[in-house]
This record gives C-alpha cells, sequence and structure tokens, in this order.
C-alpha cells in the first residue's frame, strides 16, 4: 500500500509539473489559434483549484517539513507573496489581483511542498519525466496533429509543440535538454534514453525558432565549463569570464529582439516596433507609482487597464513589458523589486557553495536554472509568476542543501 501512494503521489507531482509548464492544455484549449484562452478559464482554474488543494493537504500530511519553512526558506521569498497578496488594497482591479494572488500563493505553496518532499536528485528526476514527457508529446503533436503542433500567424510554420506558442516550447525544451544533459552525464543506467531526449529537447529548441531559448541554451553550455572552475581554489579570473559571458549573452537577447530597430539607424526598413520604445513607457508608468506598483496582475489588463496607455503610445497590444524585472516593479512597486534581487543574490550564494560541497553532475542545475531565470527574464516575464513552472523551481531552489 505504501509504494502504491507512494507511486502516486510521484505521479501527481509530474502531472502537475507537467501543467505548471503550460503543457497541453493551453494549446488543446486555444486550438489552431496562437493564443492561449487560459486566462479566466473556468475549467482550468477547476485544475489549478484541485492541485492546490491536493499541494495543501500532502504538506498537511508532512506537517514536520511544513514547520521547517521559517528556518529553511530565503525570506525575500515570503515578502514577496504577501506583498503580491496584499497588493489588493492598493489596486486599481482588486477582484483580478486578489484572484491572481491567491493563485501565486497555491504555486509558491507547491513549490516549497516539491523542496520539503523530494532531495534535490529527486527533483531533477521529476523534472526530466514532466519535461521529457512534453518533448515525446510536442513531438507526436507537430507530426500526427500540426494543427495544434505547428504555430500559427505571426509564427506561423514553427513548432510549438504541447504549448500554446513556440517560444514557450523553445523556453522549456531548452530546460529540457540542460536537464537530460546533467542526467545523462550523472548516470550510466538508461543513459541512452537521457542522450535520446537531450537530442530531442535540442532539435525542438531549433524547431520552435526561439532565438532567446536558444541563446539561452548556448550560453549555459559554454558556461558549464566555468561552472565547474568554481569547485577550483578561488580565482578572480573564474567570476570575470562568468560575468562577461553573461553580459554577452545579454546583449545577444537585447540585439535579436530590437534588430529591426538597430537596422533602422543604417537605413534598413523597419517592420516591428522595438521594445526600446516600449521600456521607455513603461519606466514612465512605473515612475508614477514607484513604491508599490499597481498591485499583482494590476497592470496589463488591456485596453481597460495602465496598459492601454501604453498600447495607443506603440501602436501594439503589448502583453507584458517583456522584461520581468520591469514587470515586477510595476506589479510590487520598488520594494516588490528590491525583495527579488535579495532573494535572487542569496539564493546564488547557496548555488555556488552547493557547486562546492556535491562533487556531482547534478550540482549544476541549481546556478545553471539561476543562469537562465536571468537571461530569461531580460526578455520575457517570469519573476512570481502564478501557475508557473518557472516559479516553481526558483521557489524550491530557495531549500538547497547537499546531496
Amino acid at each position: 500500500m505504501k509504494a502504491f501512494l507512494r507511486f502516486a503521489e510521484k505521479f501527481f507531482t509530474v502531472t502537475a509539473l507537467l501543467l505548471f509548464s503550460k503543457a497541453v492544455l493551453g494549446v488543446v484549449r486555444s486550438g489552431a489559434s496562437s493564443v492561449s484562452s487560459a486566462e479566466g478559464d473556468s475549467f482550468l482554474q477547476v485544475i489549478w483549484f484541485g492541485i492546490y488543494t491536493i499541494t495543501f493537504c500532502l504538506l498537511a500530511v508532512q506537517w514536520r517539513g511544513f514547520t521547517r519553512i521559517p528556518k529553511n526558506i530565503i525570506k525575500p521569498i515570503l515578502l514577496l507573496t504577501g506583498v503580491a497578496l496584499f497588493s489588493f488594497f492598493w489596486s486599481d482591479v482588486p477582484s483580478v489581483t486578489l484572484r491572481r494572488s491567491i493563485a501565486l500563493v497555491g504555486t509558491t505553496l507547491f513549490g516549497i511542498y516539491f523542496a520539503t518532499r523530494y532531495s534535490p536528485k529527486e527533483q531533477l528526476r521529476l523534472l526530466a519525466w514532466a519535461l521529457g514527457t512534453a518533448a515525446v508529446l510536442s513531438l507526436v503533436f507537430a507530426v500526427a496533429l500540426p494543427g495544434y503542433g505547428i504555430d500559427v500567424y505571426p509564427f506561423a510554420g514553427a513548432w510549438r509543440g504541447v504549448y500554446s506558442q513556440k517560444n514557450l516550447l523553445g523556453r522549456f525544451m531548452s530546460m529540457s535538454a540542460l536537464i537530460f544533459l546533467l542526467v545523462a552525464l550523472s548516470t550510466r543506467k538508461h543513459r541512452w534514453i537521457a542522450w535520446s531526449i537531450f537530442g530531442l529537447s535540442t532539435a525542438l529548441i531549433l524547431l520552435s525558432t526561439s532565438k532567446t531559448a536558444l541563446i539561452i541554451f548556448a550560453t549555459l553550455l559554454i558556461l558549464l565549463p566555468f561552472y565547474k572552475a568554481l569547485r577550483w581554489q578561488y580565482s578572480v579570473s573564474i567570476p570575470i569570464f562568468i560575468m562577461a559571458i553573461l553580459a554577452f549573452a545579454g546583449f545577444a537577447i537585447w540585439f535579436t529582439t530590437e534588430a529591426e530597430t538597430v537596422l533602422g539607424y543604417f537605413g534598413k526598413d523597419i517592420t516591428l516596433t522595438g521594445r526600446t520604445e516600449l521600456w521607455y513607457i513603461v519606466f514612465k508608468m512605473i515612475q508614477q507609482h514607484p513604491w508599490l506598483g499597481y498591485g499583482y496582475s494590476g497592470f496589463w489588463l488591456g485596453a481597460r487597464g495602465p496598459s492601454g496607455y501604453i498600447w495607443d503610445v506603440i501602436g501594439w497590444p503589448a502583453p507584458h513589458a517583456h522584461n520581468g524585472f520591469l514587470d515586477l516593479w510595476l506589479d510590487l512597486g520598488i520594494i516588490g523589486l528590491l525583495a527579488f534581487i535579495a532573494s535572487f543574490v542569496m539564493t546564488l550564494g547557496q548555488a555556488i557553495a552547493y557547486i562546492r560541497q556535491t562533487k556531482t553532475w547534478e550540482a549544476f542545475w541549481p546556478i545553471t536554472f539561476l543562469t537562465a531565470f536571468f537571461l530569461l527574464n531580460l526578455a520575457q516575464s517570469t519573476i512570481v509568476a502564478q501557475n508557473d513552472l518557472i516559479w516553481i523551481i526558483y521557489v524550491s531552489l530557495n531549500f538547497l542543501k547537499p546531496l
């Protein structure tokens, strides 16, 4: 009976991780459209509520791990979640802020459960199962169900697999490729499976045509030997090399998103509005509510919210600031931004210490994830996001301990 319950719990965890990655449900509910209908979908809300409820029950059963939270978790994470929850008091749309902040609390609780229930090695294996499943299903969808698995305008021809948009496929396949690379280097049992899924995930990154995902993945591969050098006796040159590569990757991500604007300076035709103008207007809006922001998820509400002014100025319906740090500042003000920066620096310190203490390839997962997390938020927005696998992993890294 215990073996069955353990299997059922792991099955629930893998399924939840798969859904938190926005796989399957988003593309099925949106059909052949490239626009997900997940937001405000009552069916999905029932699923998320069910996951939150089961997670809370599992945490209650494992109450010893739950009571360790005040000692183990980095306090800025709790501050961020708390500020998001109470920001409905000053939000212009308190009902939206309250609903989404409650979802954020549920997402954070799952991250806590994931960290306290499973060891770092088990976490990596469960993530491998979830994202490996997403990779295989993405291949099936693209080949057998191209109406779902191939993206449409404005990204016609790009693969999106079991995701509602091609950039999501690229994002999570870059994570999948990295995870299976570390697993393949760490184990001899069924190593060929790990290498096969690594190859499939890498191919899906290319087929998604997501430039940001490709740059991030390439940067991680380049940085891996430098991260391994962190186990040596401390040397100033290693951190300098790492920062230089990160700076170059950040510039590459910026250039891919601003290529039209840059080329315009040299007399080339500009076919798309660059994000520099978007960021300038966003910063102007931040200055109106710098300390507490507009409330969690209280800004980007289309034409009916403060984002309507930005849409009018830039001439296109931006769904977010295309920068996680700016979006966090918009939502939770300078308090939320500083709390996140504090948590990131502390978690990064833990990840470096973890590499030096743990002599396995799997020990590189935390620092490589944090690197990808930082680079991703230069062009996308995944900081303090509800129902999101990226935030779950980030929360779980706050409990990092030697294997």
